[in-house]
């Protein structure tokens, strides 16, 4: 009797302490209610301009991935399932050029062997190679739109009608039966940093030609449909495609330069140097008509270079588009900020120019990483990334810290900042992600509301 006895105040006492936990655990997460989810914080300005937006994406780690989107002035969020996120995520396959001599042309050819330094460039790039190797030197190739140029024997080639007329030095490996194979290292831009742009409208893949100083010929676009969202060969597959160049641009010995490609909505947006001037052209598929050409004054050579590389935005939405590039400073009186062009699209001008320059926000460097841009009712936002200010290096790799890039928005009306703000998760998202500074801001839209507050 006794013992049933003890075991009933055991279990009683178990009860007890078990509910107090929860009601302690209840209490907790009371009193942190408004730590939790995603937020905008360190608001500047008129914070009314967030009614006409909205502000999604996705904050994600190994572990976790949760879907934000703004309504107003709040934000709502939602766990993702590994099967949302997958038809969340874009693929963007690349594009580049594989080269090859001209017909007729001098090729100095020679063989090196196992660990042997080869010098590249007149010395400017030394490489060795673990395996015997091949280094071709020459002046003047044919160029192929491909979908990697270190691939030799696995790759698609498609001929244009470029020619590139500078010297090139290149490096392969030696295959076992003494041909050449894959590309070690070489002094063309196209396999460092240079790509093609690819471009995709509807259910088809269109590659323009990036052309430079030393390209000759007609430059252009091809329909690559069904070769860069190929995955896989087979064995003695041709690797040759021909397509024609559905919108033929001569280069002029060199004076026209196509820069890059990107898209506006059902339509395709080039942007050609001409004589040193940049030009954006406004393209319709199937036609092929140009409907636009719109100069584009104010470029320097450099951030012109920019748009070659890659590393400027084209943000096209309705009537307007924003052509964005990060300036660099020019100490001391100068700092960083994002060089942005407001293109209207109906009247084929530029309509507003501006030197974005947003504040730093706490705990942060100044968000220069541009991720998109909107333009309506006379107002600009951009949403853009800033890198988290560790004050100590170490802090970095502490698990407990904070995401490492975090979003900021900033809004300008008659070039003038009218408005700041970050988004940032709350406390209690954190202590739901394992490794909080692994986790990354994806998918960052700005799009207008149809129903504003």
């Amino acid at each position: 009797m006794k013992r049933n006895t003890k075991r009933a105040a055991a279990f009683l006492a178990l009860l007890i302490g078990t509910l107090a936990m929860l009601a302690a655990s209840g209490i907790f997460l009371f009193t942190r209610r408004n730590a939790e989810g995603i937020s905008f914080a360190q608001q500047q300005g008129d914070a009314s301009v967030l009614n006409g937006v909205c502000i999604s994406g996705i904050l994600e780690d190994s572990f976790h991935s949760v879907g934000f989107a703004s309504q107003g002035q709040s934000i709502t969020h939602r766990a993702l399932r590994q099967t949302m996120l997958e038809q969340e995520t874009v693929y963007t396959p690349s594009v580049t050029y594989y080269h090859e001599p001209l017909p007729g042309v001098e090729v100095e050819r020679r063989a090196c062997a196992a660990g042997e330094q080869v010098e590249l460039d007149g010395g400017n790039t030394v490489i060795s190679s673990t395996e015997p190797s091949i280094c071709e030197t020459a002046q003047g190739f044919a160029l192929y739109l491909t979908d990697f140029c270190a691939t030799q024997n696995y790759a698609y080639r498609v001929p244009t009608q470029v020619s590139y007329r500078g010297r090139l030095s290149t490096l392969f490996v030696e295959s076992s039966n003494g041909e050449k194979g894959e590309i070690l290292a070489s002094t063309a831009a196209w396999t460092n940093n240079e790509r093609c742009s690819l471009v995709q409208v509807g259910e088809r893949c269109y590659a323009i030609t990036v052309t430079d100083a030393f390209c000759r010929g007609t430059g252009g676009i091809y329909d690559v449909t069904g070769l860069v969202d190929k995955y896989s060969w087979s064995a003695g597959e041709s690797r040759l495609y021909e397509r024609e160049n559905l919108y033929p641009v001569e280069l002029r010995g060199g004076e026209v330069q196509i820069l890059s490609m990107q898209a506006c909505g059902e339509k395709l947006a080039l942007f050609i140097q001409v004589d040193g001037g940049l030009t954006l052209r406004i393209v319709t598929p199937g036609s092929w008509r140009t409907e636009q050409i719109i100069a584009l004054p104010g470029w320097t050579e450099g951030n012109i270079a920019d748009l070659r590389y890659g590393s400027a935005h084209f943000m096209c939405k309705g009537r307007y588009a924003v052509l964005s590039v990060l300036q660099d400073a020019a100490p001391p009186e100068e700092e960083a900020g994002l060089q942005c062009d407001v293109i209207d699209l109906e009247r084929g001008m530029v309509v507003e120019q501006l030197l974005s320059m947003p504040p730093s926000p706490e705990g942060g460097q100044r968000p220069l990483s541009l991720q998109d841009a909107l333009y309506m009712d006379g107002t600009l936002y951009l949403l853009s990334l800033a890198h988290r200010d560790y004050g100590n290096p170490l802090d970095e790799l502490d698990p407990r810290a904070q995401t490492a890039f975090f979003p900021c928005l900033s809004v300008y009306r008659d070039g003038e900042l009218v408005f700041f703000c970050t988004v940032r998760s709350g406390q209690q998202e954190d202590l739901r992600a394992m490794t909080p500074v692994c986790r990354e801001y994806t998918q960052l839209k700005l799009e207008e509301r149809r129903e504003a507050l």
